[in-house]
């Protein structure tokens, strides 16, 4: 999984070209649940839509407003993502259209769990977005357009965004079509509402780690709970205390990581992963994320120990100055050679050549 995640509704793929963290709804295929998007999550409509409710609008304004799906009157289509965890989320979308005057329908679930519901009807042509603002105009899409995107980022959030809490990983929201007429949805985006991404200042030839976790196993989840080795690693405060805690968050944050010393002679740190809650299973993926500072060819070696025994290695050659997130799934053999999964830990080694 990685999130955050975006969803663009409209009829044709290539009508449009998709930003970073958004994903094309195919159009053609009905209920698509469940299916893989662009990031790897799971998604798609789950029941009630037809693949003939779609519609390209306008290739010229906004991305996430160029098209849209709809269901008629009375009629209900329920839409599914699947989340990584728990937690509170930050839901923007765009509902509406601007051809048409429609009623609008939409009820956000906590799995089956109602978390509310916004209706309406734009009397000109716009969207409305999730704090229940109307963004219209009598015959100028590109103004509502204007209007909508002031208040819903690319990146999620603004004054168009609201904040709920999921008890359970199942999202879903349910649009119906009001009565003579039909609810249409152009766009819908979550992501989680711990922390921003930050940039690491460059300067120094070294590595930085901001993300290690989580060790995960189908729906089970191994986090860093304990330093084994330190070596020159510390965390963003310039510590070498605990430095399982600036990597052991389940969402990405970059605002906290761990890095190595400068300038890094095969320098070394070793963090335990935690007891999983069930028996691991098969895929087993390991996760973790990574960058450098400074010019200079930095390599970084990954290492999954179980106990003292090396299981599985994974080497990364002059890294860049860049986040790049790796997700490394062990071959069945690889899996099977793990006896012990209460005692694995991850190696993260550094060196400049």
């Amino acid at each position: 999984m990685a999130f955050p995640q975006g969803i663009n509704f409209r009829d044709t793929n290539g009508y449009v070209t998709d930003g970073a963290n958004y994903d094309f709804e195919p159009s053609a295929s009905g209920n698509t649940y469940p299916r893989s998007s662009a990031q790897g999550n799971t998604v798609g409509w789950e029941s009630g839509y037809t693949s003939t409710n779609s519609r390209d609008r306008d290739n010229t304004l906004d991305v996430r407003l160029a098209g849209l799906h709809f269901t008629p009157s009375t009629v209900a289509a329920t839409y599914r993502i699947d989340l990584p965890s728990a937690g509170d989320y930050i839901i923007n979308y765009a509902l509406g259209d601007i051809f048409n005057a429609v009623g609008l329908s939409i009820e956000l679930f906590d799995n089956v769990t109602s978390l509310g519901t916004v209706n309406g009807s734009n009397s000109g042509v716009g969207w409305w977005d999730a704090s229940g603002t109307l963004h219209n105009h009598a015959s100028d899409p590109s103004i509502a357009a204007a209007s909508w995107v002031s208040a819903n980022p690319t990146a999620g959030g603004g004054s168009g965004g609201v904040t709920k809490t999921f008890a359970s990983t199942i999202c879903r929201f349910t649009i119906t079509g009001v009565a003579s007429s039909y609810s249409s949805i152009a766009s819908f985006f979550i992501k989680s509402a711990g922390g921003t991404n930050t940039t690491i200042s460059p300067g120094k030839d070294d590595l930085v780690i901001s993300l290690s976790v989580p060790s995960r196993s189908v729906n089970t989840y191994m986090f860093p709970d304990a330093d084994i080795t330190d070596g020159g690693w510390v965390n963003e405060s310039e510590s070498n205390v605990n430095l399982f805690a600036s990597v052991d968050e389940f969402m990405v944050s970059d605002s906290d990581f761990i890095k190595s010393g400068t300038n890094p002679s095969n320098d070394m740190c070793e963090i335990r992963l935690s007891n999983s809650a069930s028996t691991p299973a098969e895929p087993f993926e390991v996760l973790y994320r990574y960058k450098k500072s400074g010019t200079a060819q930095i390599d970084l070696v990954v290492d999954l120990v179980e106990g003292g025994t090396i299981r599985k290695t994974w080497t990364h050659t002059n890294i860049s100055t860049s986040y790049v997130t790796a997700e490394q799934t062990l071959s069945s053999g690889e899996f099977a050679s793990i006896t012990d999964f209460d005692t694995l830990r991850l190696r993260f080694t550094a060196n400049k050549p």
